[in-house]
């Protein structure tokens, strides 16, 4: 008897343990669920709602507002790669640091400026540099050592040449030009209104027809530029960009994200990508700033790339 009720009190022990255990489990499955759930699965952002359309003539009017808000300004460059082709090689670089310089236009017939210079922190040096002002136009990638320069009176011209990253275009493609406002002028605007965008066309007439010259993806949240493309005659994309984390600026927007791609000759893209970090005023300009280098140093090659023109 006493061995059948010590097993009784060890099956009744055990009874209790069981049920206590059977408890506390979907407890600890609950926790389990709610913790893997916060971590795991953040709540996705609510977005503002999106407005009503406007007009062509708004959206052109704020889209050159923001330009001529933003005005000659620098930014730190925290993070930047570039992938470009040189003939039969090609070459990759990605570091951080560095400082980009912009300066709109002096009048209505000029260019505008710009000074790029990334750093290369094993180089302890200016890695790849990239100039314009409304003359000539540089490009200078020193652990390469080469270096190509030519003249803007020359670009279009069958003795002329072009940069892997043509500074004008890094410009235009970065929302930061401003682009015609009148709608009854070559090039045309055509307007077009997607449930989150703003898209804008230029068309000019030629004799195969019209002709696609560029296209803007406007963010119809925000009024800032997300995409905008550049076509030659031919149809095809001269380059593009993909534009985001917008940051502020004076009374405008910059882009803080910058990925551009451009095609070369053999249709190979040369990619050029920007992470920007506090912008401020350029209340100065040294006179030097936006000067192409006469004689860089430690290069092999400093190509003009459009020398037959000088000599014809």
């Amino acid at each position: 008897m006493t061995i059948k009720n010590k097993k009784q009190k060890v099956d009744h022990r055990h009874g209790i343990h069981a049920w206590q255990t059977a408890r506390l489990v979907p407890g600890y499955i609950g926790m389990f669920i709610v913790l893997f759930v916060a971590a795991g699965c953040p709540r996705p952002q609510k977005l503002s709602p999106v407005p009503s359309p406007i007009l062509l003539t708004d959206a052109l009017t704020r889209y050159n507002d923001n330009v001529e808000a933003v005005g000659a300004f620098s930014a730190k460059i925290s993070q930047w790669e570039a992938v470009l082709h040189e003939d039969d090689k090609s070459h990759k670089v990605r570091e951080s640091g560095g400082k980009i310089f912009f300066a709109p236009p002096d009048s209505d017939q000029a260019r505008a400026r710009l000074s790029l210079r990334a750093s290369a922190s094993f180089y302890d040096l200016k890695a790849l540099i990239l100039g314009s002002n409304d003359e000539e136009f540089w490009m200078i990638v020193t652990p390469q050592k080469f270096g190509m320069w030519g003249r803007y009176d020359n670009l279009e011209k069958p003795c002329g040449g072009k940069l892997p990253f043509d500074p004008q275009q890094i410009l235009d493609l970065a929302g930061l030009k401003t682009i015609p406002d009148q709608p009854a002028w070559s090039p045309y605007p055509v307007y077009k209104v997607l449930p989150e965008d703003y898209v804008i066309e230029y068309v000019r007439p030629s004799e195969e027809g019209l002709w696609l010259q560029r296209e803007i993806v406007i963010d119809r949240r925000t009024d800032h530029p997300r995409e905008i493309k550049l076509y030659d005659r031919e149809g095809l994309c001269l380059g593009r960009s993909e534009l985001s984390e917008y940051l502020p600026l004076e009374n405008g927007f910059i882009p803080g994200r910058i990925r551009l791609i451009f095609k070369d000759e053999r249709e190979r893209d040369n990619i050029f990508q920007l992470k920007l970090t506090r912008p401020r005023p350029l209340t100065e300009i040294h006179p030097l700033l936006f000067e192409r280098p006469e004689e860089p140093t430690g290069l092999d090659t400093y190509q003009q790339i459009d020398k037959d023109c000088d000599e014809n």
